[in-house]
């Protein structure tokens, strides 16, 4: 205390030390005297130290934290006046919230200028403090909870939270009664914005500065007028709000009007809120799939805050009020679009709106009614295809790859709008609903002539010998082409694609083939005629055909057996006759092409008959 010397310790060199003080102790002070509150850089343990009651205990310690557990023993002490002040580097390390504070009447200053100051003291007892003054001044990092604090005695609030940049504590629920000065209470607090409407703040007589250099919420400022204006407020008070605004029209601007013409204040605010909400992303048209549920979130923003939003209409979807979620309450139908309009509002009233729209596309693809297919034509013949498909909706159109020579009308209708020549076209269809699913088809557009071939030398009838091999060349032509030849029985024949056909080895018991197509029989080779019809087509499928007959003959002999009585090698019935030649049927087709068709019978051969 200033009533001792003060004692001066020197040590060279520099480092730590342990300082014992022996004696009866009953407090002290740095109060910001000198250069040694510098060296006092931490606080570990309180153990049974003693304040005393002079104030200004640790001010200008600016290096100090403050880092004991146990708490500080306060008997004795009621004046923590500046206790803290100017101690910059406090922090949040301790366990202040566990000191008995319950005799301490004066805490002007304590923290002020403790700029990182940020402990919990949220559980002292404040009964029987009357003076806060200053108390947070300048403390800008402190935000801790401290609304159950019994302040029922303070009657000053002067300055309290200037420049307490951090602090936004909800504190409604102080007992404020007694208090007369709350002159720039929460000047420069910036962050503080708490409904104080219900404080009793009928004996204040100075608000001057209150609340400069903030903004409280249009919400809160209009609970403050309402909740004030019901109080006996002392007369001819200068209330400073800040920035803060109050809506416009309604309850609270009657209320502010009241305490002006009531109780003669003069206020300082915002004046009225008439700033609307703005959208923080337009609402859009929305599409969504069949059976699709329809979520969609709107969101708006507010100089002061959203009140709530609605729909203009509720019948089939419904709107969070306070957080403009979208949804549909009933299943929508397919195809079909609705038109909402969508509102919100602030706390003043000011509303904005937009319209837009939600259209339900089916998934379900259209299908065809008969699947598309290949189409012949004659030539000089028009093309008049109708192709249609169904939807569990509606068609929308129908529309084509290539459009140069074929139209579709919107039925579904495909004709030619040129002469169209000998040829194939390709065409690919498409459909679409009105939802905007698509399916297609392919097909094809096959042109034909009609002219014939014609045989480039009629096929005439064949004589062989018996035991010759048949290689008998056809051929025609035709102005578009021939596709191929072919034999409708190649049991007995086969032809090639040049026309030539030949006896063809069904049976390799009697016949035999080699490589260069030479066929040579195994046993003696029958005799008989056989009767073909050759068929030819062209690529346009004209067809000509004409009949021919093959002669098997007998090869001759120098002794040849008589009409009427049968060689030693023929074979005989029971009755001595030849049995005969079986019959054949041959059908030889050339094919695409030329047909061959041959109608084979035996030739009956026996002495005397034919």
């Amino acid at each position: 205390y200033s009533n001792y010397s003060a004692a001066i310790h020197t040590y060279i060199p520099a480092g730590i030390y342990a300082v014992n003080i022996t004696g009866h102790l009953t407090g002290w002070q740095f109060n910001d005297w000198g250069d040694d509150k510098l060296k006092l850089v931490e606080i570990s343990q309180w153990g049974t130290v003693n304040l005393g009651n002079a104030g200004r205990y640790f001010r200008g310690c600016s290096n100090l934290h403050l880092t004991a557990t146990d708490a500080l023993d306060l008997t004795g002490t009621t004046y923590l006046a500046q206790a803290f002040q100017g101690c910059t580097n406090l922090g949040s390390i301790g366990n202040m919230n566990g000191w008995d504070v319950s005799s301490v009447t004066l805490m002007n200053s304590m923290f002020c200028d403790a700029s990182a100051f940020n402990q919990a003291i949220g559980d002292w007892d404040l009964s029987s403090v009357t003076d806060m003054t200053y108390m947070f001044f300048g403390a800008a990092a402190f935000n801790k909870s401290i609304g159950d604090w019994y302040v029922s005695r303070v009657t000053t609030m002067y300055m309290m939270f200037r420049e307490a940049s951090a602090f936004d504590q909800d504190i409604g629920g102080w007992d404020v009664s007694k208090i007369t000065d709350m002159y720039m209470m929460f000047s420069y607090a910036s962050a503080f914005n708490q409904d104080i409407g219900g404080w009793d703040v009928s004996n204040v007589n100075f608000m001057n500065k209150m609340f400069e250099g903030v903004t409280l919420s249009t919400t809160n400022y209009n609970a403050l007028l309402q909740g004030w204006a019901q109080l006996a407020l002392q007369s001819g008070v200068s209330f400073h709000a800040g920035n803060s605004q109050y809506s416009l029209g309604g309850d609270a601007a009657t209320a502010r009007q009241y305490i002006i013409d009531t109780f003669g204040w003069a206020i300082t605010d915002g004046g009225a809120d008439v700033v609307a909400p703005t959208w923080v992303q337009i609402p859009q048209d929305q599409t969504i799939g069949s059976a699709e549920a329809f979520i969609y979130d709107i969101n708006a923003t507010d100089n002061d805050a959203i009140s709530h939003y609605w729909l203009n209409d509720t019948s089939l979807f419904q709107i969070d009020d306070y957080t403009g979620l979208i949804t549909n309450s009933t299943a929508l139908p397919d195809g079909t679009t609705y038109y909402l309009e969508v509102f919100v509002n602030d706390t003043s009233g000011n509303a904005i709106s937009a319209a837009f729209s939600i259209e339900i596309c089916d998934g379900t693809a259209p299908v065809w009614t008969i699947m598309p297919s290949d189409q012949v034509l004659n030539e000089e013949e028009s093309l008049n295809y109708h192709v249609s498909a169904t939807d569990n909706v509606a068609i929308h159109s129908y529309w084509l790859n290539d459009t140069s020579i074929f139209v579709i009308d919107p039925t579904g209708l495909i004709i030619n709008t040129t002469f169209l020549t000998i040829g194939k076209y390709y065409l690919e269809v498409f459909v679409n609903d009105t939802s905007g699913n698509v399916i297609s088809a392919a097909f094809s557009i096959r042109v034909w002539e009609i002219i014939s071939p014609v045989w480039t030398t009629i096929p005439a009838d064949q004589i062989l010998i018996e035991g010759e091999s048949l290689n008998y060349h056809v051929s025609a032509t035709d102005n578009v082409g021939i596709d191929c030849y072919w034999l409708d029985d190649t049991v007995t024949f086969q032809i090639d694609g040049t026309g030539i056909f030949l006896l063809w080895l069904n049976d390799t018991n009697m016949f035999q083939i080699d490589a260069d197509g030479v066929i040579t029989n195994r046993t003696t080779l029958v005799v008989g005629v056989y009767y073909l019809t050759i068929y030819v087509n062209d690529t346009s499928g004209n067809e000509i055909s004409v009949d021919i007959s093959i002669e098997v003959q007998d090869a001759p002999t120098e002794d040849e057996p008589t009409d009427d009585e049968p060689t030693d090698d023929e074979p005989t019935d029971d009755e001595g006759n030849n049995p005969g030649i079986p019959g054949y049927s041959l059908v030889v087709i050339l094919g695409g092409c030329i047909s061959l068709i041959t109608s084979l019978t035996r030739k009956i051969s026996r002495k005397g008959k034919n």
